[in-house]
């Protein structure tokens, strides 16, 4: 259940009360490379962007799912509107962004794409300092 809508992630996902979004195109480093580790992003290049800040007339596709517009305090990150998998430590940024050139999106510069999904070994493994 989301603490800012009160309607749950799988709801926006099968388009269930969401109001329509944005359509966004997924920015990927030049060089080609996914940090995504298989995240949705490494999968679509199109989304489309669903919350209570955004404005549009775009409804969600099988060809372009749907992600949140996560706030968290100022920091601003979509992501997609799925549990997070049993044994994952959550839903982090890999890489990629969305932006749309489009006088509806709901911020001045591209925004963070938090698709990235780890288990919690893998987790420990990346983040631990190497002696």
């Amino acid at each position: 259940m989301s603490l800012r809508t009160g309607r749950s992630k799988q709801a926006h996902f099968q388009g269930g009360n969401a109001r329509p979004g944005i359509a966004v195109d997924v920015l990927r480093p030049a060089h080609g490379g996914d940090n995504t580790n298989f995240g949705l992003s490494s999968q679509y290049i199109k989304f489309v962007l669903l919350g209570e800040e955004v404005a549009g007339e775009a409804e969600p596709t099988p060809e372009a799912p749907p992600l949140l517009l996560v706030r968290k305090g100022g920091y601003l990150h979509a992501e997609p509107p799925l549990p997070v998998p049993e044994g994952c430590v959550g839903y982090m940024f890999g890489g990629n962004f969305v932006w749309a050139a489009n006088a509806l999106f709901p911020n001045d510069y591209p925004i963070p794409l938090h698709d990235r999904l780890e288990s919690q070994e893998q987790h420990e493994l990346l983040t631990n300092e190497i002696p």
